[in-house]
């Protein structure tokens, strides 16, 4: 769930979906759980809800921070080193802060090493997450007087 509101009966819904219950319905709209009939189409945005999600997203993050640089570090199956990469991927575009996170916790020489691995689909993928990493969130150079991070995009030119 990512926008959680809740509708006049009470009952909480992701944004999304109870739009489309009742674009779909809109003859009639009532509660998809509850079947009462709803006064409006209002809805009222979980704030309780939403933080309690974005707490538990950043927890889960950091977790996942972790996991990946496990596999990258081991010697992991090829999917197992994809999937690394994917999340790693996922985690940086999500929120700029996770890129501070992934390459505060020694990343990028992890990083660096893929990619000498033999899988160029992994290869790709390591290439990707660097990018990522060395990009602000304006689409420029996100890591002007990181010496360390110069050198990795350099390696990669």
């Amino acid at each position: 769930m990512e926008d959680p509101v809740t509708i006049d009966s009470g009952v909480t819904y992701e944004r999304k979906a109870i739009t489309e219950e009742s674009c779909s319905n809109s003859a009639q709209i009532c509660c998809p759980v509850t079947g009462q009939k709803l006064q409006s189409k209002g809805l009222r945005t979980n704030i309780a809800l939403k933080t309690t999600i974005e707490e538990w997203k950043e927890r889960n993050e950091a977790t996942r921070i972790k996991v990946a640089r496990a596999a990258l570090s081991l010697a992991s199956s090829e999917t197992m080193v994809l999937e690394a990469l994917d999340d790693l991927q996922t985690i940086c575009r999500r929120k700029p802060y996770n890129k501070v996170q992934i390459r505060n916790v020694g990343m990028l020489p992890l990083l660096v090493k893929l990619l000498e691995y033999k899988d160029r689909n992994a290869r790709c993928a390591t290439l990707e997450v660097l990018r990522e990493l060395a990009e602000d969130d304006d689409g420029g150079n996100g890591c002007k007087g990181n010496g360390h991070l110069n050198n990795y995009q350099d390696a990669v030119k």
